[in-house]
């Protein structure tokens, strides 16, 4: 009799102790099950903010019914037009305390804010080719919103941009202000080349070779508006100063031009424009932009740059590096200054 109601009170607290386990596991599951739900919709969650914050910066942005896209935020009209005004109040009032000058301000396109001292006939020649221009460019070889509005400081004349700049320049960008400087008469070349510089530097935060920089911009020195349309695709004149470079011994292959940081041959800017010259020519100056900006120099750097460049440059040719400059070397002393350049048929 004791042996069997030992057993049964084993037998007892084994189910007991069962059961008890089961109400336990039975239970905490859908915890654990809803602690993983909760997870994976913060993962989620997170993935989604990561994506919108990626597409924020995407070119371009397009305008929701009663509200514009202006650097990386919605606003209503009003709200965009007061926002735009206290830039301008602020900008002129900087410019002011440096020059003490007067400037007349403007902006438009919403990226543009121009301080001049030239007439408003000019003024509105310089919105309307500026305009042409970002509309044409901007979304070819660039990713992102700008960061920044577009900032143009015209003075009225040469000798006055040089004793207020100290530049001996046609005109400059300076990164530190997201500014452009340039004057009336300066050229609607020099105004393009200078715009190239702020569009890159609003979309890239790494430094970039000199031969690519001022071959990019050079490119854009030379182009003509027909139809409120921008056509581009020139030589210029650096194309002789090319040609006399071709002939000299000091001449530097391709292969070793574009090892350099900082160009070291003299009138090195008529070699490197006349690169993307041989790139538009053949139909691959965007596809090569797109990859150097956003995929080669924020990747590589030094010599390693260079073969990265220099392979890329041979599968969009579809040639060597050694026949490219052939080809390069022989386009050059064809073609003169200020001749419309004809892309190869597709």
């Amino acid at each position: 009799m004791k042996i069997y109601l030992k057993k049964n009170k084993y037998i007892c607290f084994f189910w007991s102790f069962l059961l008890i386990s089961m109400f336990f596991l039975v239970g905490c599951q859908p915890s654990k099950k809803r602690e993983n739900q909760s997870n994976s919709s913060q993962n989620i969650f997170k993935k989604t903010n990561n994506i919108t914050e990626i597409f924020l910066k995407k070119y371009p942005q397009k305008d929701s019914v009663g509200y514009v896209f202006y650097l990386k935020k919605r606003y209503t009209q009003n709200n965009l037009k007061s926002i735009k005004n206290k830039e301008l109040i602020n900008w002129q009032k900087t410019l002011q305390e440096k020059y003490n000058l007067e400037f007349k301000t403007h902006h438009y396109q919403k990226y543009f804010n121009i301080a001049y001292r030239c007439t408003d006939a000019q003024r509105n020649q310089l919105e309307y080719v500026s305009t042409l221009f970002f509309k044409d460019t901007y979304q070819k070889y660039f990713k992102y919103e700008p960061q920044n509005p577009f900032q143009i400081v015209y003075f009225a004349t040469k000798e006055e941009f040089r004793q207020y700049t100290k530049s001996s320049a046609y005109g400059f960008y300076q990164p530190s202000t997201k500014t452009l400087f340039t004057y009336t008469g300066s050229g609607e070349g020099t105004l393009w080349h200078e715009l190239i510089h702020a569009f890159v530097d609003t979309n890239i935060s790494q430094n970039i070779q000199q031969w690519f920089s001022e071959g990019f911009a050079s490119f854009y020195e030379m182009g003509g508006i027909s139809d409120n349309s921008f056509i581009e695709g020139y030589t210029n004149w650096r194309q002789p100063i090319l040609v006399e470079m071709l002939g000299r011994k000091d001449y530097l292959p391709l292969d070793i031009f574009l090892e350099e940081n900082e160009m070291s041959e003299d009138n090195a800017y008529a070699k490197a424009r006349f690169l993307f010259c041989y790139l538009w020519i053949n139909n691959q100056m965007i596809p090569f932009v797109n990859a150097y900006l956003y995929e080669l120099s924020p990747r590589y750097k030094g010599k390693e740059l260079t073969k990265k460049t220099i392979d890329k440059l041979e599968e969009l040719i579809g040639k060597k590096i050694s026949e490219i400059e052939k080809e390069y070397k022989e386009l050059a002393k064809k073609l003169p200054a200020y001749q419309k350049l004809q892309a190869k048929k597709k």
